[in-house]
């Protein structure tokens, strides 16, 4: 299973980085008011039963647009 993982991560990159700088740039308050939110958020969803089998922590966009805050 974790190459189904892997192979979703590399579009997970690719949206978080353009979720992540379009909400730099537009100064979003809500994540959700975000343009890529659905795209982000239905990849974290598809990802998250993945790494919970794989003993792995699950993702939270909110954790994720924070590392990028610091």
């Amino acid at each position: 299973m974790d190459h189904v993982l892997e192979k979703i991560q590399q579009y997970y990159e690719i949206y978080l980085d353009d979720f992540i700088q379009e909400h730099i740039k537009n100064g979003h308050i809500r994540l959700s008011d975000n343009s890529y939110y659905l795209e982000v958020q239905t990849l974290i969803e598809s990802m998250n039963p993945l790494r919970k089998l794989l003993g792995m922590n699950p993702l939270r966009l909110n954790d994720e647009v924070k590392k990028y805050k610091k």
